[in-house]
């Protein structure tokens, strides 16, 4: 991807390799894929799935991987990849959640009337207009 992305979505996993191919499929299914980057966060997870989103990230380059071999609790992991992220707009998907197709074009829109939980701006102002750190 050359180009910055409009929105950063930001998957962790550990101990969640049975959910790896739904959240392929429903990321694969996104109407604004090409205008988005995914980023995958694994820290140290037992069932190792970087080794299962490697295969996908190297198809697709707006996919990348946040590895760590040093075991992050849930927000310091998340943290990983907010350093990462690229775009202007950042929001967070659970490994077991339903991301609906839209979920990418939609967060980037009502983001902008600031009711969904993403974070926004090159200092990531928060949807109450705070900055975050």
């Amino acid at each position: 991807m050359t180009e910055t992305p409009r929105i950063s979505v930001l998957i962790s996993s550990y101990n969640n390799a049975r959910f790896v191919a739904k959240k392929l499929a429903e990321i694969e299914a996104q109407t604004w894929f090409a205008h988005a980057e995914f980023l995958f966060i694994e820290t140290a997870s037992p069932e190792r799935e970087r080794e299962l989103f490697t295969p996908f990230c190297r198809e697709h380059p707006n996919c990348r991987l946040v590895t760590s071999d040093e075991r992050k609790v849930a927000l310091s992991g998340v943290n990983l990849g907010w350093r990462e992220a690229r775009a202007p707009i950042v929001c967070y998907s659970n490994m077991d959640d339903a991301m609906h197709p839209r979920f990418a074009r939609k967060s980037c829109y009502r983001n902008r009337a600031r009711s969904l939980g993403c974070v926004r701006g090159a200092h990531r102002e928060a949807t109450d207009g705070r900055a975050m750190e």
